[in-house]
């Protein structure tokens, strides 16, 4: 008997890439690492966000996705939100600053609007840099 008449032809076949990576042993990221890695992202975002270097939190995010896919992009997300919001929290005359910048733009009667999308801004861009990463190694990736 033809061995190809033995087979399901309904059955897609996978790429030989595909079978080699899912043999490969999972790595799992322990939760202190992951914890340790939020903390660190966070605080060079923040160092960046200091120096004026905003891009600086997507392009960890970047490194971030590429080093440790697994869980990147919520990660970063975090890692980003609090190197974008600890600073402007801890800053006294920014919510000042900030009530001002709203008045001018006319968004609305309260800076806080405006401090809480800065935040968000800080976490989709760390998150987009992650996601990025992660892309990018599944690219290099046999």
């Amino acid at each position: 008997m033809n061995k190809s008449m033995t087979t399901n032809q309904s059955v897609p076949t996978r790429s030989a890439t595909a079978i080699r990576r899912d043999k490969r042993p999972r790595r799992r990221v322990t939760t202190a690492l992951l914890w340790l890695r939020i903390a660190l992202v966070a605080v060079l975002a923040a160092l960046a966000n200091t120096y004026g270097a905003w891009y600086g939190t997507w392009i960890l995010g970047l490194l971030g996705g590429i080093a440790v896919p697994n869980r990147a992009a919520a990660s970063a997300a975090l890692a980003g939100v609090l190197g974008w919001g600890i600073p402007l929290m801890v800053t006294p005359l920014l919510l000042r600053a900030a009530n001002v910048v709203v008045d001018v733009m006319g968004i609305g009667p309260s800076g806080t609007l405006l401090l809480a999308l800065t935040i968000v801004w800080g976490g989709l861009l760390c998150a987009c840099g992650a996601w990025a990463g992660a892309a990018l190694r599944r690219l290099w990736t046999p």
